[in-house]
């Protein structure tokens, strides 16, 4: 009969020259053909020669990094155990807790009684000294002796197999209550995660709203283009604080002032950061109290508590760029006082129609803009030219680069920093009736970075809010989603 071969892995290799002279090379691989050696463990048995060695398991990956691997159970995650019993001549009651993973949770708490009568101790000290070792004995259990308390105030004793069994019980119904507190968690955070099934009735008149970085974007607006817009939201980045007041009391002469919003932007420079806080203070002191935030500091700059369920007076809004992908982001971003939330450009009609019939109004889908493929630090035309010619010598706005995969797009100057748009903006205006079956309210058309004449501004507004294809446009993920 055949013994059991000797195995073991590669941990080192060398190939063998042929000739003797030249040094033995050690690698981790070696050729098809190549007269290699190999280094035994020390615990290995007597080869004779001639005796057949062959590869049981590729070594490639497996061994290619050492590692240890544990023992089952050994890095187990045990939660503490709270233990307190209390011995009297009729009884022992032992009462075990364990401790809530989260604050909001409550503790898990269960409390058997062992019948008595129970004779007096010989030894007090010993009796305490074997509860504790019994009730210390938790084995393969889910939990780890916290803390232990036993009072035994009448000098009782009991036998140590009836401890370990009010043990083993005590313990088996923690693990249960455990269990089944775990699982109500779960089902609840499923409750919270899962998108709802409710399906809105299909919108009959949407609530416009338009997004400019220049006030002067309106000028050619007349009557009708303004009368229904639930809101003109103002990116307040662009202009000094001087010129942008003069240029919001101009808008609120012509437009509802409690139908303007001031968005922050997104990104802002640490030498961008005082002069935007004193004309986030110079325009709140003259009282705008709409605001939008395109990033989590928005809060800081506006001197809010984002843990607060209010916002101090302020009505709060997001842009896209604070992602909301799915209603838990939605439910955070409502429960740091936000009236609304801008849904991503990025997302497709399916789970758009998901958040828009559980948050209807709240949720606000943009339908035209020029969204950014990147933003850069760096300056375009500055790696082009080798150089900056300085602030006050450049005249450089926008240009046009071709990618190398024949990719056509723009690069604008913004405060020395590069955005690179798409040649056509993104465009869902042949797609509003999807839009009001899947039950959006709040549609948004955003005219901010590229610099547009008045005159058409006002044509693809016309077109965007009539259905209207606009020249150039597309729906980037609409259809397909986000992959």
């Amino acid at each position: 009969m055949l013994g059991k071969p000797f195995g073991f892995a590669v941990e080192r290799l060398w190939i063998m020259s042929t000739d003797r002279n030249e040094k033995k090379s050690e690698v981790f691989e070696a050729p098809a053909g190549a007269r290699v050696e190999v280094c035994l463990p020390a615990d290995h048995p007597p080869l004779p020669i001639g005796a057949p060695v062959y590869c049981s398991s590729s070594q490639n990956v497996k061994q290619r990094y050492r590692h240890e691997r544990p023992r089952p159970g050994r890095y187990r995650v045990r939660r503490p155990l709270h233990i307190a019993a209390e011995l009297t001549p009729d009884g022992l009651r032992a009462n075990g807790r364990v401790a809530a993973v989260r604050p909001h949770q409550a503790d898990v708490e269960i409390q058997l009684r062992l019948p008595g009568p129970f004779g007096p101790a010989r030894d007090l000290a010993t009796m305490e000294a074997a509860a504790r070792q019994t009730f210390s004995r938790l084995g393969e259990t889910d939990f780890e002796l916290a803390s232990y308390e036993f009072h035994n105030p009448a000098g009782r004793f009991v036998p140590v197999s009836r401890l370990n069994k009010l043990r083993r019980d005590l313990t088996s119904a923690l693990e249960e209550a455990c269990k089944k507190t775990a699982a109500e968690n779960v089902d609840r955070l499923r409750a919270d995660a899962c998108i709802k099934t409710c399906k809105p009735p299909p919108t009959k008149h949407f609530a416009w709203s338009i997004k400019v970085d220049r006030i002067g974007f309106l000028d050619d607006f007349h009557g009708s283009d303004l009368a229904d817009i639930a809101e003109v939201v103002v990116d307040i980045a662009r202009d000094p604080a001087g010129f942008l007041s003069e240029q919001l009391d101009r808008l609120a002469g012509r437009f509802d002032r409690q139908r303007v919003r001031l968005a922050l932007p997104a990104l802002t420079r640490r030498w961008e950061e005082k002069p935007l806080a004193q004309k986030i203070k110079r325009l709140r002191s003259a009282g705008w109290a709409k605001w939008q935030a395109a990033n989590l500091s928005a809060w800081t700059y506006l001197g809010l508590d984002p843990k607060a369920d209010q916002t101090a007076g302020i009505d709060l809004s997001t842009d896209w760029s604070i992602y909301v992908l799915n209603r838990l982001a939605a439910r955070q971003l409502l429960d740091m006082g936000v009236t609304g939330f801008t849904l991503s450009p990025e997302d497709g009609l399916a789970n758009l129609r998901s958040l828009l019939g559980e948050f209807g109004p709240r949720a606000a889908v943009v339908v035209y803009q020029d969204t950014p493929l990147f933003m850069a630090e760096s300056c375009a035309y500055a790696n082009l030219i080798g150089g900056c010619p300085g602030k006050a010598n450049c005249q450089f706005q926008s240009m046009e680069m071709v990618s190398s995969h024949g990719e056509r797009v723009t690069a604008l100057d913004y405060h020395c920093r590069t955005i690179v748009l798409n040649q056509g903006p993104f465009c869902l205006s042949t797609r509003l009736p999807d839009l009001a079956r899947a039950g959006a309210v709040s549609l948004r058309a955003d005219f901010i970075y590229r610099s547009y004449e008045a005159s058409e501004v006002r044509q693809r507004w016309r077109l965007v809010r009539s259905g209207c294809a606009v020249p150039g446009g597309h729906a980037a993920n609409f259809d397909r989603g986000v992959l």
